[in-house]
Parts: structure tokens; sequence; C-alpha cells
């Protein structure tokens, strides 16, 4: 066993895998053994979340290109919050920011940032954000060469979608009667500034489509909304302005369905 893994702890069953060594190898370097005695107290539990996670950094590194090792306090910190939680999408967000931190020289760490901010999401909120941006994603390519840095253009990229396909897909069969999981998700993203704006319902210049009895849901994008995204999926070079030109491929391996019924308007719509 390679005595950086053998320093973390982790069991023989987690290490059978030479991706998930490889990385713990480069990600860890000099802070091995002060992680490692934190690990060698875990649960089977965390230390299965954390395979996970170093599993799906390899494969995301890999399809990026990305090269490299971590910096000691990001690899830290995410395998450390990472190790809590076994839903997909926190994985996921959590391996691509850790993924987006390999580099040549191991300094970048700037994750620190997003790993935070992750940590301090729900997976409602977490889930709605992959959801959102994967579809801005999509549908600004109709509309190239959308600078979203600035904030005129950002209100000119308002989503609009029917409530109940954005509520279904959002709570995955959780039961929510009286809108408190919803109003949640999206008051939550607003605070956090991961939206620029958000309602559900009705409003002034609604489409005809949102009636009172078809509330809609209407939405904008922000930049730390944009840029957490590009870091989730690998890619935290890829700069606001040409996300709406960006032709990378944003499927996360979690099931989570495109929202089919989401549209660009034709003009600026004004919530009241």
């Amino acid at each position: 066993m390679d005595p950086l893994t053998a320093a973390a702890g982790l069991s023989a069953e987690v290490v059978k895998s030479e991706t998930v060594q490889g990385l713990l190898t480069r990600a860890l370097g000099p802070a091995a053994d002060e992680i490692g005695l934190a690990l060698a107290r875990w649960t089977s539990f965390r230390v299965g979340n954390v395979e996970r996670i170093a599993l799906q950094t390899a494969r995301l590194a890999d399809k990026r290109g990305r090269t490299g090792s971590v910096p000691a306090r990001v690899a830290h910190r995410i395998l450390g919050d990472g190790s809590w939680s076994d839903d997909p999408v926190m994985v996921e967000y959590l391996s691509g920011v850790l993924a987006s931190s390999r580099t040549p020289t191991g300094r970048d760490d700037r994750a620190v940032v997003w790993s935070a901010l992750i940590a301090s999401m729900s997976t409602f909120q977490l889930r709605a954000h992959y959801l959102l941006y994967r579809q801005w994603s999509l549908l600004l390519r109709s509309r190239p060469s959308m600078n979203l840095m600035n904030p005129d253009i950002r209100a000119a990229a308002a989503m609009c979608m029917p409530l109940a396909s954005f509520t279904s897909e959002l709570l995955q069969g959780e039961a929510d009667p009286t809108g408190t999981r919803l109003s949640h998700t999206i008051t939550g993203l607003g605070r956090l500034e991961l939206i620029e704006g958000g309602r559900f319902g009705t409003w002034s210049g609604a489409p005809e489509s949102v009636t009172p009895e078809r509330p809609g849901l209407l939405v904008y994008p922000s930049v730390p909304g944009i840029e957490l995204f590009c870091w989730s999926q690998g890619l935290p070079d890829l700069a606001p302005e040409d996300f709406g030109d960006c032709q990378e491929d944003f499927e996360l391996p979690t099931p989570l369905a495109p929202l089919v019924d989401a549209y660009l308007p034709a003009h600026e719509a004004h919530p009241e």
C-alpha cells in the first residue's frame, strides 16, 4: 500500500482502485500525516464518501485535462466536509471543485471559498443551482456572445419555466405541502447571491402560459452563480462573459432531468 494512503488510514477496500490511490497521493501532499490522523478515526460511512469524491475527481480531472496537485488546505476542507454527505450532487460539486484546484504548482487555493459555500448549502439549494445553470448553459447557446458580466445582459437572460416541472425535479419525491422547501431554495439562492432574483407565482408581464392556476418561476443568473457552476464542472477558468458560448458537456452522472419547459423570454421580464 502507498505510504500516503496508509497514513490516511483508508481501508484496503477503499484503496483497491489505483485511481483513488493516485489521487490521494497527488492531492494530500505534505498534509497527508495530519489528514491521516483524522481519517483514521472516521467511520466507514465517511471513508466511503471520501472514496466517491476521489473517484469522481479523477474522472473529471481526466475529462478536463487537469493535472498537478491540490493545496493541502483545499484537500483538507473538501474531504472533511464531503465525508459527511452521500448526496450525489453534493459529492459531484465538491469533486468538481477539487478537480478544478489541480494545477502544476499546487498553490491555487481559491477552492477554499467555493467549498465553504457548497458546505453551507442545503441539498435542495445545490440541486436547484445545478438544474438552473445547466439549463442556462443550454439556452444561452441560442443567443451567442451574451456578456453576462454586464448586469443589463443578465437581466435579459431571465429564465421562465412552469413551477410544477421545476418543483418535481427539485424535490425528487419529497413532499412540500406548504411550499416551504421551494421558498427555502429560491430565497436561499438569492441570499447567497447565486441568483440575482427569483420568484414564483405570477408577475407583471408574465407570459400567457403563467396563470394563478399554472404558476411559473422567474429567475435571473448571477456572476457568483456562474462561477460556482463552472468550478463544479472542472472549468475554473471559464469566464462569465464566455459562459453562454461554451459548448462543453455539463451533464452530471446524477440522474436529474433537464428542465425542458424552461425558456428565455423574447424580452426582459419585470417582476413587481
